[in-house]
């Protein structure tokens, strides 16, 4: 960080031993700015008035405000205020994952209601009890790792989620009716009102996207775009989707006089030979 100067002839004036040091390296840098943010050195003694109380059965004491007695502000902290520089600052959002072994769950009791507390936690699952149980009631579920489950999944409690991003999106909100209402629409839900708002992802769009495509595009383009929504935008029901599109899909082969169980198959066919070039099948969307 720094070099020593070997002792020279100018130092015998000062009739004593002078160390100097050369600042030579950047490493210097974190050295000297310590010495910016530290604070000086000092002591302070005041004569402070506080109210004087005595209780009966206690001896008087004398209280007063310490912290603000005693609060000191050092000239970075000041200056750092006076531009309103935040104090703190949380970029994610944390989610829990425990994990434990067969029937060692943590169970939490008050002495005395051990037998309660254990027939409790019988009956209400884990988060990872909850993790297998929606592998074995969702199949669509099972693509994603443990850790993945909460980007990918909702919420357990929709509606108070749903709140959340009306109170952290909307301004001036004068009830809860006034959230729910959009556009002069009052819905029965906040996840109606997210949706026309466009704070929640809706499987509509994907339905109004293939819609708004097949007024201006042929079959053999609506397929690839169907095949690219199930793969890159991950749509809550393809299965629906791919029904509700499916006249669209197969039109061109309606068109050469195909019965429609033919012309489906076709169709299935022509983006299961797409999927088989990208080494996917039907079966991933």
């Amino acid at each position: 960080m720094t070099t020593d100067i070997p002792r020279i002839e100018e130092e015998i004036q000062y009739d004593s031993h002078t160390n100097l040091e050369y600042c030579a390296s950047i490493k210097s840098v974190q050295y000297i700015f310590k010495y910016v943010h530290k604070e000086y050195d000092c002591i302070k003694v005041d004569k402070k008035l506080g109210t004087y109380q005595q209780r009966e059965g206690q001896k008087p004491t004398i209280e007063w405000d310490e912290i603000t007695s005693h609060l000191q502000g050092s000239a970075p902290e000041a200056t750092w205020g006076i531009f309103k520089f935040p104090l703190s600052q949380r970029s994610h959002s944390i989610v829990q994952l425990p994990v434990h072994l067969p029937r060692e769950e943590s169970v939490f009791f008050e002495p005395g209601q051990e037998e309660n507390a254990l027939i409790r936690a019988a009956m209400k699952d884990t988060t990872l009890t909850a993790y297998f149980k929606l592998n074995r009631d969702n199949p669509n579920a099972r693509q994603y790792f443990y850790k993945e489950i909460p980007h990918h999944l909702s919420v357990r409690q929709v509606e108070r989620h749903c709140l959340r991003l009306f109170l952290i999106n909307v301004k001036g909100a004068t009830s809860l009716q006034h959230l729910q209402t959009v556009d002069g629409v009052e819905y029965p839900t906040f996840k109606l009102a997210a949706i026309a708002l466009n704070f929640l992802e809706d499987a509509r769009v994907w339905e109004n996207t293939t819609t708004e495509a097949a007024t201006y595009h042929m079959p053999n383009e609506l397929r690839p775009l169907f095949l690219d929504i199930c793969f890159y935008c991950n749509p809550t029901d393809p299965l629906h989707l791919l029904e509700s599109n499916m006249n669209h899909l197969m039109e061109d082969y309606i068109r050469r006089e195909h019965v429609e169980n033919v012309s489906r198959n076709l169709a299935l066919k022509w983006m299961q030979d797409k999927l088989h070039r990208n080494n996917q099948t039907m079966e991933d969307l």
